[in-house]
């Protein structure tokens, strides 16, 4: 595996055995407070008064400004290297990658009723994959999942849920389809009643996770009490990942998950 120049050895740990990591403090909250206050004017409410808010409602904003990652967030920026393998292996490199205003705000609401009661809660959630309609083992995108934490995200605050353990049957799903897996025949939910480890994402202004792009996650409930920005970045490769390099040490931390979670040292894959 490719040494690492933004994560500690603990973070790149993390990422090659949960398939996420959670990196502390990557900008200013006061760097995100003026773009919180331009997106409350965009939806009309006010900060300060909950009478103009729409309990438990979803807001996706389109993106009105954005800055490159290696500029506003260095140390996120070289472990998102440090995951794909260098800058030289995400498509379009350092100039093509880049966060905006784009939030998905989920506004406080009551805990609704679940769909299905005979599920438990976790099980009842909409569990997904995000990415294209047909997805291989060695897929470009998504190439890596990054969620930025614009606003303080306490527990109940509608933290994405993360499934780690996802991780390999969806590996493996994908590497008995060479030809393509086709995204709405993956067993979602007997996988996730197969796992026992779930993580809700939280954290404050300024935290930024990366996550695997096997990984099934789904959104929850916000009942913190406060407004939740969030984004998520969906980030493509260059070209698509190689189980079989020369060297072992090549292997990228997002190539090193998959052979992991199939028990292989190598794989000489070949879409069909």
């Amino acid at each position: 595996m490719k040494a690492t120049r933004g994560l500690s050895a603990a973070e790149a740990k993390q990422f090659l055995e949960k398939g996420y990591v959670i990196l502390r403090g990557c900008f200013k909250k006061e760097a995100a407070a003026v773009w919180i206050d331009e997106a409350y004017r965009r939806m009309g409410c006010d900060p300060r008064d909950k009478k103009t808010w729409k309990p438990g409602d979803k807001r996706e904003l389109k993106g009105t400004r954005g800055v490159l990652i290696s500029d506003f967030a260095p140390r996120a920026w070289e472990a998102i290297c440090d995951v794909v393998g260098g800058e030289e292996r995400l498509r379009g490199g350092r100039m093509m990658q880049s966060w905006s205003d784009s939030f998905i705000v989920k506004f406080p609401g009551p805990k609704p009723p679940r769909s299905n009661p005979m599920l438990e809660p976790i099980h009842d959630m909409h569990w997904h994959k995000d990415g294209p309609d047909v997805q291989h083992l060695d897929g470009t995108d998504p190439g890596l999942l990054t969620y930025v934490i614009w606003s303080d995200l306490k527990a109940g605050g509608g933290g994405t849920m993360l499934a780690p353990e996802s991780i390999a049957p969806v590996c493996r799903h994908w590497a008995a389809h060479p030809e393509g897996a086709n995204k709405q025949e993956l067993p979602v939910l007997p996988i996730i009643r197969s796992c026992r480890e779930f993580v809700e994402l939280t954290g404050k202004a300024g935290d930024v996770v990366l996550a695997h792009p096997a990984m099934i996650h789904a959104e929850s409930d916000n009942v913190s009490g406060e407004p939740r920005f969030f984004t998520v970045r969906i980030l493509e490769l260059a070209e698509p990942m190689n189980f079989n390099r020369a060297d072992k040490k090549d292997f990228s931390l997002l190539e090193s998950v998959v052979l992991r979670s199939l028990g292989k040292e190598r794989l000489d894959f070949k879409r069909k």
